[in-house]
């Protein structure tokens, strides 16, 4: 595999990572602000918002926060995204755009998680792998 090829891979795998990681919040908003547990919604996203990973093998310190990992996804693929070079579009710029809104939504979600960022971010992660799609014809 070439290092472009491979670079293109990479920035796929990551696009989908950082997809279903706005999923699981979106999810979680979902499933937390319905029913019983409505009440205790915030605590309960707060205490997902705490979740570190990966939760084994690795010592408590070296551990990500949840939040955190989105963010470091959602830069490495935009890194890649760069170094595979971004045409001068309005597609790509409305992109860029996206993504640094979901970059605010992440780092939001770290600080004061809602079942909206959550919805946010997934409506923010969806519209960036349209963008791509019409960026790749």
């Amino acid at each position: 595999m070439s290092g472009g090829a491979f670079l293109a891979w990479l920035h796929l795998v990551l696009g989908v990572a950082v997809t279903g990681l706005a999923l699981f919040w979106a999810i979680m908003g979902r499933a937390l602000t319905r029913g019983a547990e409505a009440a205790d919604a915030p605590r309960l996203l707060a205490v997902a918002a705490g979740a570190r990973w990966p939760h084994v093998a690795v010592p408590w310190s070296a551990r990500l926060p949840l939040p955190l990992l989105g963010i470091f996804v959602l830069v490495a693929a935009a890194v890649t995204g760069v170094a595979l070079g971004t045409p001068g579009t309005l597609v790509s710029g409305l992109k860029v755009v996206a993504v640094v809104a979901l970059l605010v939504c992440f780092r939001q979600i770290g600080k004061q998680p809602t079942a909206a960022l959550g919805y946010a971010a997934l409506v923010l992660a969806l519209l960036i792998m349209a963008l791509s799609t019409l960026m790749a014809r």
